[in-house]
């Protein structure tokens, strides 16, 4: 969008206007630049032209947490320069931007000339984008606790269920060692593999409830791992008529988390 048309510079008369814009500068920032940080003093107002800015806070050494949203239309920095206090979020370009910059002195002197409409009309946006990202914080709170309350319900259940599927995989163990014959020990081998898979799956859900799913990416033989899942979903393909054909190269190789492939392809 065009600077002298951005909703900030509607909010003065047109000879200040006017001024804001011919001591405006524009620049383009790429995808995943940072235009200030967290506790830096300010020294400009922006005024978003393209693309989208994200406004993240520091939970720890590795973690933010987003707190707000800038489109095209928008502005931000206000609050420094309103208070005179450091910046309270980390601005960080999303999938590139377009801004305007207003230093922050010339600002302050445009606007003690300006009529009361314009700072009128600047402290309705500032009061609309607070309570928005209120409304977003409270939300995200709320979601934070319902997921830790989740964790700890599949972390109980996981609990309770290692006792069982303990059971199960000695007592198919045992059946082993007292029948010796082939279908026995499919049948056995079978059993065991939908134990560890319900472990798996079970542990899967807990890393989701936790925020922390992770990837164990490592090379696997394609052919093999179907063949696996062949042999896992077995029964399953009988019931419903359905015939599997395998048709891949022994030596085909990909970079998958096998486990998660099998627990999510079932």
């Amino acid at each position: 969008m065009d600077l002298k048309s951005h909703q900030f510079i509607s909010f003065f008369e047109p000879e200040q206007a006017n001024q804001l814009c011919n001591i405006a500068t524009v620049e383009q920032f790429p995808h995943q630049t940072i235009i200030f940080e967290e506790g830096e003093i300010p020294d400009f107002l922006y005024l978003v032209l393209a693309g989208k800015v994200v406004f993240r806070k520091q939970i720890d050494s590795a973690q933010y947490q987003t707190v707000a949203t800038a489109i095209p239309d928008d502005f931000f920095g206000e609050f420094g320069i309103l208070d005179g206090q450091p910046r309270s979020a980390q601005a960080l370009v999303c999938e590139g931007a377009t801004v305007a910059k207003i230093p922050i002195d010339i600002l302050m002197d445009v606007l003690e000339s300006s009529r009361s409409s314009a700072i009128l009309k600047l402290f309705r946006y500032v009061i609309q984008r607070l309570r928005v990202t209120t409304e977003d914080y409270v939300k995200h709170l709320a979601y934070k606790d319902k997921m830790v309350l989740v964790g700890e319900m599949v972390n109980t259940i996981i609990h309770d269920l290692k006792s069982p599927l303990s059971g199960i995989h000695l007592s198919s163990s045992m059946l082993q060692e007292l029948h010796e014959d082939e279908e026995t020990l499919e049948w056995c081998d079978l059993i065991q593999e939908q134990a560890k898979r319900m472990s798996a799956m079970a542990e899967e859900l807990l890393a989701f409830a936790r925020g922390t799913p992770v990837l164990h990416k490592q090379p696997v033989r394609l052919a093999k791992a179907l063949r696996h899942f062949e042999k896992l979903n077995h029964i399953y393909f009988q019931q419903a008529n359905v015939d599997l054909i395998i048709d891949c190269p022994d030596d085909a190789i990909a970079d998958v988390d096998e486990g998660k492939l099998m627990t999510r392809s079932s």
